[in-house]
């Protein structure tokens, strides 16, 4: 189980254009750093190959 949430709020979120309903949203998480169970990552989600939205983020493997 993992638990996630953003490093800094929604700080480390940007929209570059709009995603509107009908639109096919292709999302690709990359790892940037993890030390023990905490993992950095950051999202890159793309319509039609151009980048629409970008977000860093933090998650915690669980104990369960």
């Amino acid at each position: 189980a993992w638990f996630a949430q953003s490093s800094k709020g929604s700080h480390n979120m940007r929209f570059y254009e709009k995603i509107i309903p009908g639109d096919q949203l292709k999302i690709e998480v990359v790892k940037l750093k993890s030390i023990g169970k905490i993992h950095k990552l950051i999202g890159v989600g793309t319509v039609d190959g151009k980048k629409h939205v970008e977000l860093k983020f933090t998650v915690r493997e669980s104990d369960e």
